[in-house]
């Protein structure tokens, strides 16, 4: 980030004392409690699985903002792929078809989750 290396050992040192005092502490990583901030999810103890999926060509979801979709409880998109670019999936993006999609969904759920985006 700074084009240089005169910190390397200071940087190295702090992010293993970070990640030694996190451990003892039992906290959870930060990335899983800001997905089940964002979700809405109360359990810690719930298990979250992600899957790839592609929007086929004809889909009954797609055209319709991501906000308005009744995905299944505990399923979240977490990111979009079209044309190769990828796209942060926010409330006012709609899906089109051949899209790649990384879905994430509590483990127990994923088979409703899987067949919401194979229902046609």
């Amino acid at each position: 980030m700074t084009n240089s290396f005169s910190n390397i050992y200071a940087i190295g040192i702090v992010t293993l004392v970070a990640y030694l005092v996190a451990d003892l502490l039992k906290e959870p990583p930060i990335y899983d409690s800001l997905l089940q901030a964002m979700s809405g999810q109360s359990n810690l103890e719930s298990v979250q699985t992600f899957f790839q999926t592609k929007v086929p060509v004809v889909a009954n979801y797609t055209d319709i903002q991501l906000q308005d979709l009744a995905l299944p409880d505990g399923t979240l998109i977490v990111s979009i792929r079209r044309n190769g670019t990828y796209i942060v999936p926010l409330g006012d993006v709609k899906l089109e078809p051949g899209d790649e999609l990384q879905v994430s969904c509590e483990r127990g759920r994923l088979k409703d989750a899987k067949a919401f985006f194979q229902s046609n």
